[in-house]
């Protein structure tokens, strides 16, 4: 089960200070979760482990910026998913034909790519959409996806079943790719290709 500990204030103001015991405090705290979330993207241990570096090192480069009073763990989480939005990208890039094909998904050009991955409002639309989600299921679609528990965690968490859990998650995903749809314009081969990105479904 992810271990997850709770951060102090006192220890943030550290981190933002510079101060390098407060960054192992917390290097300690999340690795766990923040590995545990990267993997369920990219399938594998070392390509994880790098990112996962690349996390906390990126942390640490914009210490300055952490408001104590706010959620750290969403922004936290929120630099995993840029870096890890960065790692799909190139993975995609480099991706044949056969793949796309394979996976019924139509291939974008590279500019394309380009545009949809740099682009910000991708990702407040994303952002919005999940917002938009009733609010159980909005809380069991960020448990799942963007602290990367597992289908037991967030149900034992809510108290409720593990099917339960699985069905709000496919509603969810249906419900994101619905709206990026709706209010980007976007064609459906393009919206569930975005959205199986960013939910790590590729």
């Amino acid at each position: 089960m992810t271990t997850r500990k709770n951060i102090s204030r006192e220890t943030l103001l550290k981190l933002k200070s510079g101060d390098t015991k407060a960054f192992v405090e917390i290097y300690d705290a999340y690795h766990k979760g923040i590995f545990l979330f990267i993997h369920k993207y990219l399938r594998d241990d070392m390509s994880t482990e790098d990112i996962v570096h690349e996390v906390f090192m990126k942390i640490w480069e914009v210490k300055e910026r952490v408001d104590p009073d706010k959620s750290f763990i969403a922004y936290m989480y929120r630099i995993a998913r840029n870096a890890t939005y960065k790692e799909l990208k190139k993975r995609l890039e480099h991706a044949s034909l056969d793949i796309f094909e394979r996976e019924g998904i139509e291939p974008l050009a590279t500019e394309s790519l380009e545009e949809t991955y740099q682009a910000k409002e991708y990702d407040l639309l994303f952002d919005h959409a999940v917002k938009s989600l009733p609010p159980q299921r909005q809380k069991v679609f960020v448990l799942c996806r963007q602290e990367g528990k597992t289908y037991e965690e967030v149900a034992n968490q809510l108290c409720i079943s593990p099917y339960t859990v699985k069905e709000h998650m496919s509603l969810a995903m249906k419900s994101i790719q619905d709206y990026m749809g709706k209010k980007a314009g976007l064609s459906i081969s393009r919206t569930a290709f975005i959205c199986a990105l960013a939910m790590g479904m590729l």
